[in-house]
């Protein structure tokens, strides 16, 4: 962890942040947010029996999720089962609080955060955590960004000028897209994207030195003088042409398997490269010096064209025409605005870190590139050295390797590498019998490639701490895949490696057996599961919750009838977890405002409008929290979001004012179903529960107001809705929801 601000941080503060920005908080008992996805589960089963005979197959590259929940009584023994799941009974516990010591270092970080004295960033390489002042942070963006031959501040949010265009584009191809590609195109749920950096701490001589010199867990470097790079990125799920990068992504994708020397990660590049050496070979690697943000438009347009020519026959999606892929392109590249300190901000060269179609573009252009490296090659080298050369040469984006013999001048090619584009430039990084390439240390030793592994200076191993709050299975499986890698990439000094991971994982507080097991396991094939289709009940892993989680893994194999065993068949459930909120989600965000004005406080509770004839009449009245009490039970509720007469898709209690008896219901708008319940108390025979009206009749003795409303809960599902009303109900046990 590197601190690069002047402010001091206490021993808690940074024992929080030592923890790692992966580390997992235990997480508060969240009942609602499990029976939603219980909910969900069902669903997935009700639409697979739904949807049984249909022959369709949605060939969609993106769509809207839909929210469709098929209606009950198609099949009476699937009924029985989602009731049975639906109703699955959940039991609370309290477990071990993994960070009870760092509660308060966690708020007194968030404080700092909150009132603008630091900004926390993982760092780009390395695991590291850096904690910066927000100007220094600043400054960082705003020397990337001043550049106007790159950048170019707007005016205003240019959200509705982008969506008219992506309408009359998608408009223009309509034919070519399936109704759900069109309507994810034109959604009007985009907002623009985040711009943030990355420190590149590992690029910085000064941090590397102090790093080597002082091994330390934290340091505290703060000099004002100090230059930070950084790696530019924009975020954002829902940004405007998201929807198209990802379709003309999907139909790029297929183009960069048939470029050889393409490779996959460091793996692949092992298959490949042969390790024979002849006496005068080195190695040499190059690093192409910011990819992304120096391609020019033309070239990226360029490139994209000449490959689909190339493999235009190969292409699976092929109802995608060329006109669609590069006008699509034109509009992206076009229309690349994000925000950043309240600037609205267009990118006029290059293409955003972050965008679907960014990487597999970005490949395409130095393919293009190299196509024309490998056609200059002849006018300088000899043919048999040619060969040599295409055999041993690899990359992987932006990172270049190859082998090389020393009685060729090296610097000839690096002229010609440099003079394939003006605004590309292949730096050497390093030529030798002795180079680090991605994770890989190589050495040629007597003829042979002896690999090893590399991690650069900065480097903290900061592993998932064994106390995170994730699931048993997934911390032990952290030591078995370490050590795989080791044993796949290291040629010679295996046991040395692993003995420096057992240290680490140590120190991170990995029990000793559940290395040694992991271990043991190291040269076990790695066996693949059947491929099935599988209907996932996925929840989020929350300790504090109990509940049998076979009924949910059993579900399809008990089923009897052999209508829902035709349906149901090849397919198979499964259990999966989700990650709760860790110190990254907690710690660090994408938007950034250098000098915030500080919010309003947010309205939490019931609050009366004070105008409309139920509040004034009092059927309404404020509440930050209410109690209900049944047969000596109390259930006590508090508010976490805002309420009003003007609610809409809500749970809601009606509370008699004379006793304790209370009814619960659910309604799309709250004055309307207020209107309704007092209606119903003055003619009872207009009601569905008669219980209900006939008590409330007597207890208020027709005397306004004849009972208290209390909004609660939103759901804005109606089938979600419906459920969450009889999970309340089975919890609460109204005693007044009772029908005639």
């Amino acid at each position: 962890m590197i601190n690069l601000s002047p402010i001091e941080l206490n021993k808690e503060e940074i024992s929080l942040l030592l923890l790692g920005l992966s580390f997992t908080p235990t997480p508060k008992q969240n009942l609602h947010e499990l029976e939603k996805d219980i909910f969900e589960f069902t669903r997935k089963l009700r639409l697979t029996y739904h949807f049984r005979d249909e022959n369709y197959v949605d060939i969609s590259v993106v769509k809207k999720r839909s929210s469709y929940t098929p209606r009950r009584k198609e099949n009476a023994e699937l009924d029985k089962i989602c009731d049975r799941l639906d109703s699955s009974r959940i039991k609370m516990k309290r477990t071990t609080d993994n960070m009870a010591s760092l509660r308060n270092a966690l708020d007194s970080i968030l404080h700092k955060i909150n009132t603008g004295q630091i900004i926390i960033k993982p760092a780009d390489k390395g695991s590291i955590v850096v904690v910066m002042s927000p100007e220094k942070y600043w400054d960082m963006c705003k020397r990337h960004l001043e550049d106007g031959s790159y950048y170019e501040v707007v005016g205003t949010d240019p959200t509705n000028i982008v969506m008219d265009k992506i309408i009359v584009f998608a408009n223009k191809y309509k034919k070519v897209l399936t109704e759900n590609e069109f309507e994810c195109l034109v959604s009007n749920t985009y907002k623009l994207s985040n711009f943030y950096m990355l420190p590149k701490l590992h690029k910085s001589q000064k941090i590397n030195e102090v790093v080597t010199k002082l091994h330390k867990e934290y340091i505290h470097l703060w000099d004002e003088s100090l230059i930070i790079e950084g790696r530019p990125i924009t975020s954002g799920p829902c940004y405007h042409t998201r929807g198209l990068s990802l379709i003309i992504h999907e139909v790029l994708l297929p183009c960069l398997s048939y470029i050889e020397c393409i490779i996959k990660d460091t793996f692949d590049f092992q298959e490949r490269m042969n390790i024979d050496c002849p006496e005068d070979c080195v190695l040499v690697t190059w690093d192409i010096k910011s990819l992304y943000t120096n391609i020019k438009h033309t070239l990226f347009l360029d490139a994209v064209y000449y490959w689909i020519s190339k493999f235009e026959k190969d292409l699976p999606l092929s109802r995608f025409t060329k006109e669609f892929i590069m006008e699509g392109l034109k509009l992206i590249l076009a229309n690349n605005y994000f925000t950043i300190n309240e600037l609205f901000i267009l990118q006029l060269i290059g293409i955003a870190m972050g965008s679907p179609v960014a990487v597999v573009g970005s490949n395409l252009v130095v393919a293009f590139l190299e196509v024309k490296m490998f056609q200059l090659l002849p006018q300088i080298y000899p043919r048999n050295f040619i060969d040599f050369f295409v055999r041993n040469y690899f990359r992987f984006l932006d990172d270049v390797i190859h082998k090389w013999l020393k009685r060729f001048d090296i610097q000839e090619f690096g002229r010609l590498l440099n003079g394939l584009d003006e605004d590309l430039e292949f730096l050497m990084d390093g030529l030798a019998a002795h180079v680090n390439f991605l994770d890989l240390n190589i050495t040629i030793v007597n003829g042979k490639l002896v690999y090893d592994m590399y991690y650069k200076p900065t480097n903290s191993f900061n592993f998932l701490k064994y106390t995170s709050s994730h699931p048993k299975h997934t911390k032990d499986n952290i030591a078995l895949s370490l050590g795989r890698r080791i044993v796949r990439i290291v040629s010679q000094e295996r046991n040395t490696r692993l003995a420096e991971l057992k240290d680490r994982l140590l120190q991170r507080n990995y029990p000793e057996p559940v290395i040694d097991s992991a271990f043991s396991k190291l040269f076990q094939p790695n066996t693949k599961g059947s491929m099935v289709e599988v209907i996932t009940f996925t929840h989020t892993y929350n300790p504090n919750h109990l509940m049998n989680l076979k009924n949910f893994r059993d579900c399809i194999k008990n089923m009897k009838g052999q209508t829902l065993r035709t349906a149901f068949n090849d397919v198979s459930p499964l259990v999966a977890t989700r990650q709760p909120s860790n110190l990254r989600k907690i710690l660090t965000k994408a938007n950034f405002v250098l000098n915030p004005v500080p919010r309003e406080p947010r309205l939490i509770g019931l609050y009366p409008c004070g105008k409309c004839i139920y509040c004034k009449k009092g059927y309404l009245t404020h509440h930050s929290e209410f109690t209900l009490h049944h047969n000596g039970n109390h259930i006590r509720w508090n508010y976490t979001r805002f309420f009003s007469c003007d609610s809409v898709n809500i749970l809601y209690v009606v509370v008699c004012l004379y006793c304790s008896n209370n009814y619960l219901g659910k309604t799309k708008n709250a004055k309307t179903r207020m209107a309704k319940h007092k209606s119903d108390v003055l003619n009872p025979h207009n009601s569905k529960c008669r219980n209900c009206v006939e008590h409330l009749r007597q207890c208020s003795s027709l005397k306004e107001p004849y009972f208290r409303f209390l909004p609660f809960f939103y759901v804005d599902d109606p089938s979600l809705r419906h459920f969450m009303e009889k999970r309340f109900i089975d919890r609460w046990k109204p005693p007044l929801n009772i029908y005639s």
